[in-house]
């Protein structure tokens, strides 16, 4: 019970917060100063570079303070290493390789926008595993180990 009324009182807040940035976007540009400080959370790399790639930009050039969370490396992009490592992900190291590419590319396309690496945080957790830790490995139960 405790769980599910964390859960949803977690889901409230989310979409309130949604709902104040959009009000906020919709009035116009967000001003950025040298007080501001920007935090963003990706799932994995590449996220934030589409979803919040000109407010990097904007809050950097404003002299602000931007740091960036990952939740995980991406190691799990079959399409991707399909396409540009010509082979499908099929043993651990593959799907290793895979996120040490994509934490690389992240790190280049933060250097683009004069984002320093010191201000990038990789979580490391585990591609697609992230819900399942949420749901079923959280507490006292056993870790959840990825492929």
């Amino acid at each position: 019970m405790l769980r599910k009324t964390i859960h949803f009182l977690f889901l409230v807040l989310i979409i309130s917060l949604t709902s104040e940035l959009s009000v906020k976007a919709a009035d116009g540009p967000f001003l950025f100063s040298k007080e501001s400080r920007v935090l963003v959370i990706a799932p994995h790399p590449d996220d934030e570079t589409l979803g919040t790639g000109g407010v990097i930009q904007s809050a950097l050039e404003a002299g602000g303070d931007v740091k960036v969370i990952y939740l995980t490396h991406g190691d799990y992009n079959e399409i991707a290493s399909i396409f540009f490592q010509k082979k499908p992900l099929l043993i651990k190291s593959d799907f290793i390789k895979s996120g040490q590419i994509r934490k690389k590319e992240a790190i280049n396309a933060m250097s683009v926008l004069r984002l320093d690496q010191k201000n990038l945080v990789f979580l490391g957790y585990p591609d697609l595993g992230t819900l399942n830790i949420w749901r079923k490995h959280w507490g006292e139960t056993k870790p959840f180990r990825s492929f």
